[in-house]
């Protein structure tokens, strides 16, 4: 008996959590590509990320456009003050998450990034007045039950996880005021990095501190490494941007906590970084809050149907 033919509707979140699955795990591995480059100035890691993610971006949207293309960036042209303050704040983002690779605190990145739902649970509260829910209190105490044990355990503040889930949160809260398609919000976001990626790039030549940039003409494996590295920050946007346009943002949003597990396996069983059972004790309220925060929204989801009868 052959299986019952799939709706249109249901091969399209099919292939919406390929695309999400891709997407997170290759955000959640990205660490053992970063390591390669530990020895690279966090600066110049960034500014090739923003320089080159830009060239492939442009070339895969111009690919996706065609003709359109010119058309296309033109009609975005009124999110551009929208955008800029999104790039700047994914190209912070990039920068903290790059220094804490590569001074040996993944564990921290990957808990920043699991604090990034929450500090957007606490921008609804302070920038929108929204009002929590009684489960979003209880979430967002837990979270700040597990900080607070953090700091006890590192003897200071984890200031690179909270800059971390600030800028993510903050951003992804811009990006949602940018009524445009993701990939072509993307696309413009690397266009308006590339200026200060130069910039940088010959400040740091400058100063002898961007050692592989040639004006020579030489290749070096770090140099090869540094153009891949903006592939490889390309690719999973667009693989999220196909699940975006695919997934409810209810479904979507479980998905964003692949990214940070992968991380933390890796931290603690790859890298072998200081992970105590207070550690686990902290990680464990942090865990805890983001179950009961997971479970609120899916319940907003699940009413959602019902109440618009």
């Amino acid at each position: 008996m052959a299986p019952p033919k799939l709706t249109a509707a249901e091969r399209s979140f099919r292939t919406g959590t390929v695309y999400a699955v891709l997407a997170y795990t290759a955000w959640g591995i990205f660490p053992l590509y970063w390591k390669l480059l530990r020895t690279v100035s966090p600066l110049e890691v960034l500014s090739h990320r923003m320089l080159w993610s830009a060239v492939f971006l442009v070339v895969i949207l111009m690919m996706q456009e065609r003709r359109a293309f010119a058309k296309t960036l033109w009609n975005a042209r009124a999110v551009i003050p929208y955008t800029v303050l999104s790039a700047t704040l994914i190209s912070v983002n990039w920068l903290v998450y790059i220094y804490s690779v590569n001074t040996g605190q993944v564990l921290q990145s990957s808990l920043g990034y699991f604090m990034a739902p929450l500090v957007s649970v606490f921008l609804g509260t302070f920038v929108l007045r929204e009002k929590l829910t009684p489960r979003q209190k209880l979430a967002v105490g837990l979270a700040a039950l597990g900080v607070a044990g953090l700091v006890y355990q590192f003897g200071h503040v984890p200031y690179w996880a909270i800059l971390l889930s600030t800028s993510f949160a903050t951003y992804g809260f811009i990006r949602k005021k940018i009524p445009i398609r993701p990939m072509v919000a993307s696309t413009l976001e690397a266009m308006i990095q590339v200026i200060p990626a130069v910039i940088i790039l010959f400040v740091l030549k400058w100063r002898g501190i961007a050692q592989h940039m040639s004006w020579t003409g030489r290749i070096t494996i770090e140099l090869q490494l540094l153009v891949l590295g903006g592939l490889i920050t390309a690719v999973p946007l667009v693989w999220f941007a196909n699940a975006a346009r695919r997934l409810p943002l209810s479904a979507l949003g479980l998905f964003n906590y692949l990214s940070p597990i992968l991380q933390f396996c890796l931290a603690v069983f790859v890298f072998h970084e200081t992970f105590t059972s207070g550690h686990l004790a902290a990680f464990s309220f942090i865990w805890a809050g983001l179950a009961v925060y997971s479970f609120e929204m899916w319940n907003q989801h699940r009413l959602r149907p019902r109440v618009a009868h």
